[in-house]
Parts: C-alpha cells; sequence; structure tokens
C-alpha cells in the first residue's frame, strides 16, 4: 500500500523546514566567546549573536546542545538577556565584564567636549546605513570611526560600550534613531523633545492669553468656529478643549471667561456657527421674527432687571433655566431670534427639559 504520496511530500517539507537552522559550528561559537572575554563584552545571547556574524558574515544561530566542554551554556528568565555562554576557566588576564549600563563617569569634560565636536564631523548619513542596531552597534561603529579622542584612550570594545551609553545619558552627544547610535540632534529623542517643547510654548492655557489671541484674530471679521481654530493654529497658538476642562471647542468660547470677547451666533443664511467679536454691531435676521406666542400661553417676561428679556411663547420652567439664559443672551448678542436660539440649544442638547407638550401641559 505504501504512504499517500500526499503525506509523503508533506513529511518532506517538514524535514526540510526543520533542517533549515543555520547553526555555528562549536569552532565558531568557542572563537566568538574568547574574542567576546577578550573585548570585557558580557556573553549574552544578542552580543554572542553579533560576533557571529561580524566573524561569519552572515545570520547564524546557537545550538546548546553543540558546544564544546570549555563554554557553559546558561539559560535567563530575562527576556533580554535569553542566554549566557561564559568559559568554564576564565584567561589569567581576565579583568572582568564592563557593565554597560553602569552611571560611573571615569572620562574628564574636556574628553566629553572633543567627543562631541568629533562626532560632528562624521559623514553619519553614510555611516548609519551600515552600523547595527543597539548598544553593541553603537560601540562597534564609534571604534571603526577611529576618532583621535577615542583613539587616544585605547579602550576595549566593553568599555566603549559603557562610554556609548554615558554618551546617550547624561552627556546626550549620542541618542538612538530606529535603534540605531547616531548623534543626539539626530535621534528620536531630541525630535520628541523638541515637539514638546514646542507644543508648550505654543499651546494656549488661560483664558487671559486666548482672549488676547482671538480679539487679534477677530478684528479681521467673523469666523466660522473650525476656522477660527486653524486661524489661531497659523499664527502659532494651539488650542485644546481639555486644558479647559471642556470636552467641545464650542464650550470654550462660549465660557463665561470669554464673554465680554467674543460670541457665538447661527448664521442666518447657512445655519453655520459663527464667532465674532463681542461689540461688533450685527444686523438681525429679518426672516427668523419671532413667531406668534400661542393663545392662552402667554406668561408674561420676568420683570427682574439682572435676567434676560424672556419671549412670552416660552413655558415658566424654561425661563428659569440658566442653560435658557445663557441661549437667551447669545440671541440677544446676536440679534437672533430668541425662540430659535432656544430651540437650537435643546437640539444640541445644552437644556435638558422635557417635550415641549409635557412643558404646555403642566402651564
Amino acid at each position: 500500500f505504501g504512504v499517500p504520496l500526499f503525506f509523503a511530500s508533506a513529511m518532506l517539507r517538514h524535514r526540510r523546514k526543520v533542517g533549515t537552522h543555520n547553526y555555528a559550528t562549536p569552532e565558531d561559537v568557542e572563537k566568538a566567546i574568547r574574542a567576546l572575554y577578550a573585548d570585557r563584552v558580557f556573553p549574552c545571547a544578542r552580543n554572542v549573536i553579533c560576533r557571529l556574524r561580524e566573524q561569519l558574515g552572515h545570520a547564524v544561530e546557537v545550538n546548546p546542545s553543540r558546544l564544546p566542554a570549555c563554554l557553559v551554556y546558561k539559560a535567563s528568565d530575562d527576556p533580554l538577556t535569553q542566554y549566557t555562554i561564559e568559559l568554564a576557566v576564565e584567561p589569567s588576564d581576565f579583568k572582568g565584564f564592563v557593565d554597560p549600563i553602569s552611571r560611573e563617569d571615569p572620562y574628564p569634560e574636556e574628553f566629553w567636549a572633543k567627543f562631541k565636536e568629533q562626532v560632528a564631523t562624521v559623514d553619519w548619513e553614510k555611516e548609519i546605513n551600515s552600523a547595527s542596531r543597539g548598544r553593541y552597534g553603537g560601540a562597534v561603529l564609534i571604534q571603526s570611526l577611529r576618532l583621535p579622542c577615542i583613539e587616544a584612550l585605547n579602550l576595549t570594545l566593553g568599555e566603549l560600550t559603557h562610554l556609548v551609553e554615558l554618551a546617550i545619558s547624561p552627556h546626550q552627544v549620542l541618542g538612538y534613531w530606529r535603534g540605531r547610535v547616531v548623534p543626539y540632534k539626530m535621534s528620536d529623542s531630541f525630535r520628541r523633545s523638541e515637539e514638546a517643547s514646542s507644543a508648550h510654548q505654543n499651546t494656549i492655557t488661560t483664558f487671559e492669553e486666548l482672549a488676547r489671541a482671538v480679539e487679534a484674530v477677530l478684528c479681521d471679521g467673523d469666523f466660522m468656529l473650525c476656522e477660527l481654530k486653524e486661524r489661531l493654529q497659523r499664527k502659532g497658538k494651539v488650542v485644546s478643549e481639555s486644558l479647559f476642562g471642556c470636552s467641545k471647542l464650542r464650550q470654550v468660547f462660549e465660557h463665561p471667561e470669554m464673554a465680554s470677547v467674543c460670541v457665538t451666533y447661527t448664521r442666518a443664511e447657512d445655519r453655520t456657527l459663527m464667532v465674532g467679536l463681542h461689540n461688533k454691531p450685527r444686523a438681525p435676521a429679518a426672516h427668523l421674527a419671532a413667531p406668534p406666542a400661542a393663545p392662552g400661553l402667554t406668561l408674561g417676561a420676568p420683570t427682574a432687571p439682572a435676567r434676560t428679556a424672556v419671549p412670552a411663547s416660552l413655558p415658566l420652567r424654561w425661563a428659569e433655566s440658566p442653560a435658557t439664559q445663557q441661549a437667551l443672551r447669545h440671541a440677544q448678542h446676536a440679534h437672533q431670534d430668541p425662540d430659535m436660539a432656544v430651540a437650537l440649544a435643546r437640539w444640541r442638547g445644552e437644556i435638558q427639559h422635557p417635550p415641549w407638550r409635557e412643558a404646555y401641559a403642566e402651564v
């Protein structure tokens, strides 16, 4: 009977897939580990793979079951370390591995000044593509540049990884760009700090500052609400609703702090929400005259001088609402029909009351 052709081909593909691992030979692994000891670089998984790639010119993996007896393989729970491969017997002249993240800075300020000057002379557009990622790759790149200040110190690669870390922080001579070591002004950290600084300087944070900026823009005329925000951005000013405790831009400009500067109103011809200066005269919309009050529902306007006149067509419980009073004040400033202003406020959800039929039924 035999094995069906389909299953036979699948088994063959599986065997080929399993056999595609490109493992380094035990001799190459031992050579890489001894080189890392000489450079005082800790032989974790990433550094071992990088050193093997440098030796062989292509990426390989390490097979733990095929290591020479002089090497000790240790698995690690740390996802960054993964594993370490150490010599069973350390060389007699071994001075120990360099801690690349140590905060101890053995270099004087004069060195960092020279290092920054010499880093600025490098053509990084050319070097950046050939560099490996990470701190180890940055140390290899700095070593290949043969800068005079680095050559004079005669540092091992492990000491260079520590120098790269110090140059990144706190000296900010170097930084990371997409995982590669570059001058700090080319790094992602510098770009983010510049964006944050620019946003902080240009963002309006107080109503006083917003009032001055809005008044300068509205001197040219009234604008749509969305257009006003864009015009402020053109002048280098950013308005964030959340900074003023609002969820909508309209709420910012209708805040009591802005009442003496600007007013929002609905343009009669196309119902567009507009923003204009508070003291600018505007012609009332003729075709939005108040409709006659329904028979038997005329309640009269409140007589208190501090309140805005309420149309006769509004029920009393609507007239007492603070939200209704605010809508009526805006209508008065914009020469808008009061009934229409209240209706629009209800439609936007700013006035939460029972429907008109229930309000009339209670009167």
